[in-house]
């Protein structure tokens, strides 16, 4: 899908419960195709978590389903070299939250690193090996 000023993949997209999703932001999808979907209100959540691959930026984790996914309501799959804060290939995450009933999406958690989040979000990451 191609927004004006940007550009997203559908590997990038993950539905995470009823209320939240995340979306890679790196190689292959832009913040701006992010915040086109944002402002249409069309990503069908309250919360949207924007995954960024701020450092790595590698052809083979170039999507989000790459290195995450959710196995059910209690469990992820993490690829455990893109977890900690001192990790070269770390993703961080920035929350953006809907108010009740709809409008504009705003900013509210920024730059927390993705296992911490993926903890306060009380599910269990199962870690994969490269």
């Amino acid at each position: 899908h191609e927004a004006p000023n940007g550009y997203l993949e559908g590997g990038d997209f993950i539905p995470f419960s009823r209320d939240a999703c995340f979306i890679g932001v790196g190689l292959r999808t832009t913040f701006e195709a992010v915040q086109h979907l944002m402002d249409r209100d069309l990503f069908g959540t309250r919360r949207v978590g924007g995954v960024k691959d701020e450092i790595d930026r590698k052809q083979d984790r170039m999507h989000l389903d790459t290195v995450f996914n959710v196995v059910d309501d209690t469990r992820v799959m993490v690829l455990e070299d893109i977890l900690g804060d001192n990790s070269p290939k770390r993703r961080t995450v920035d929350v953006y939250t809907q108010p009740e009933g709809g409008g504009k999406y705003t900013l509210n958690q920024s730059g927390v690193e993705f296992g911490t989040f993926l903890r306060q979000e009380g599910v269990q990451l199962v870690p994969v090996t490269n």
